[in-house]
């Protein structure tokens, strides 16, 4: 087994000899990413959560590739031929939602930024899901109350909403109340009673949203304007943990801790809302700029 450099210009993974085989638990960075700041959060991937997977590692001689993320060249010496690309992803997904309690200032962003641009990438139209129980009545229903809120509550914001298709703003609407009401659970009249179970329980309602089952009409707008726009759900999440940080801290010692924390609670809103924003379609280029 050998490694290969560890410079921002190449790739580090690992030899083995070109059979099928279970990947060893050590530490393996896929090779989709090189090194560089902005694409590392996307290239580790341990081992352990690809083991059952067969797959085998072929040498293919040296030579320069570029990285998929920030185009740079990468010195390359070895293309990794499996496992299943389908089960790879689903893996690698799986790794990311436990992986990214662990990431901590900038790194939170950073990751939940390429999250959101790979659905954009993947899904441009959202995820389609259905909800059989919420008829297109009931759905305005919805975003009419949902409207109701966000003209009471910021005024200026909803104005802004008005310069918006009617898609777009239905959809920033249905975002907005849903951060409100997340907001309201630990700013609101009964912040005082509010525990770490209850924002469990409302990441629970905020999984179930995403899947199809929206508990109330509120949720329901938000999960149609899921399975129209490419929203992701991790910056979502990341603003639960920042009212979680809400309940157990009050200064910070750091700016990287500042750092997140004022992404969590505020950043978040500009990675929910710019895949409703959208990009022209003449833009052609990367969107990380963008985001």
């Amino acid at each position: 087994m050998q490694r290969i450099g560890r410079s921002d210009m190449v790739l580090r993974f690992c030899l083995a000899p070109p059979v099928a085989g279970r990947l060893s638990s050590h530490s393996l960075d896929t090779l989709r990413h090189c090194r560089h700041n902005r694409c590392r959060m996307r290239a580790r991937l341990p081992a352990a959560a690809l083991e059952g997977t067969r797959g085998r590692l072929q040498t293919s001689g040296s030579g320069l590739r570029q990285c998929s993320s920030c185009r740079r060249s990468l010195r390359v010496a070895a293309t990794l031929v499996g496992p299943d690309p389908t089960r790879l992803a689903a893996a690698a997904t799986d790794v990311l939602d436990r992986s990214s309690k662990c990431l901590r200032g900038r790194e939170v962003e950073e990751a939940a930024m390429w999250r959101c641009i790979e659905l954009q990438q993947a899904h441009p139209q959202g995820m389609q899901i259905p909800m059989q129980r919420w008829s297109k009545d009931l759905l305005e229903q919805a975003y009419s109350r949902c409207a109701e809120v966000t003209s009471e509550y910021a005024k200026t914001f909803y104005l802004g909403t008005q310069l918006m298709t009617p898609q777009q703003a239905k959809a920033i609407w249905a975002i907005y109340v849903w951060c409100r009401r997340t907001d309201e659970l630990v700013d609101g009249p009964n912040a005082s009673r509010i525990t770490p179970k209850a924002l469990d329980r409302w990441e629970e309602r905020l999984e179930a949203l995403f899947d199809g089952r929206p508990y109330d009409e509120l949720d329901a707008a938000l999960t149609d304007t899921i399975s129209q726009f490419p929203v992701e759900i991790q910056p979502f999440r990341d603003m639960i943990d920042g009212m979680r940080m809400d309940l157990v801290k009050s200064r910070y010692e750091t700016y990287d801790e500042l750092y997140e924390y004022c992404y969590r609670v505020a950043g978040t809103v500009a990675l929910m809302s710019m895949p409703v924003m959208g990009v022209g379609p003449a833009y052609k280029g990367p969107l990380e700029p963008v985001y």
